[in-house]
């Protein structure tokens, strides 16, 4: 197995990967659990229905990616399971460890509103040009997180299920990986984006445990919110 040696992200390697500020970190101290069901080509380096601590599997994920295990080539992961849980933390510190652990590759977070912008009608000049890079950009980075899928409507400016599934597709055939997250179950993705549930190379991992995040934060946002609703 190769040697690798990570190399230490600086604040602008995390620019350049969008990374939120708060996912700029380790992985989250109460970390979850994750439960998979091993595609065929990778029961020799997982079994085949495991629940396991997350960061266990994540850092032997990370490790069969950056050693370039034929079977993890594109392999892309999609991450779901209930809102807070730490899907989107996930996400990024793959996208960091790989950018880390691999020399001269690129990583990139988006979201799925990101997305509605890039595939959009455009509508002036100028616009084809932008939406055009950064579908490029999407196409052609090496590890790439989508956050936040959700039922896509055919109105949401152009963008659709099978746009996704193309971009994804097109990553996939040039050994690009791609991970997503959201909230939807298994069988809402099945009923509202069968697109997405048909992708093979996309593993898809259940992520369960604590809400992470802070209750002190939501509850303040709440009495914001309400405080705006009533005036």
């Amino acid at each position: 197995m190769t040697t690798h040696t990570r190399r230490l992200l600086e604040v602008s390697d995390f620019i350049s990967m969008r990374i939120p500020m708060q996912y700029r970190s380790v992985l989250p101290e109460k970390m979850q659990r994750v439960t998979y069901a091993t595609p065929p080509s990778l029961l020799a380096q997982f079994g085949p229905v495991v629940t396991q601590d997350a960061a266990k599997f994540m850092i032997r994920f990370r490790d069969l990616t950056v050693n370039k295990v034929p079977a993890f080539r594109g392999r892309g992961l999609l991450f779901y399971g209930e809102s807070g849980v730490g899907k989107t933390a996930l996400a990024c510190w793959l996208l960091a460890q790989l950018r880390a652990w691999i020399p001269r590759s690129s990583a990139l977070f988006t979201t799925v509103p990101d997305l509605y912008g890039a595939y959009r009608e455009p509508w002036k000049s100028e616009q084809v040009t932008r939406e055009e890079n950064l579908h490029q950009r999407l196409s052609s980075v090496q590890f790439l997180v989508i956050d936040g899928l959700a039922p896509l409507a055919s109105h949401h400016l152009g963008f659709t299920a099978e746009a996704l599934r193309m971009l994804v597709d097109t990553r996939n055939q040039g050994n690009r990986a791609t991970f997503i997250t959201t909230a939807m179950t298994p069988e809402e993705i099945q009923q509202e984006l069968p697109e997405i549930a048909s992708l093979s190379y996309v593993m898809p991992v259940e992520v369960e445990g604590e809400d992470l995040r802070h209750p002190a934060e939501d509850k303040a946002r709440e009495l914001l919110l309400a405080e705006l609703l009533t005036d």
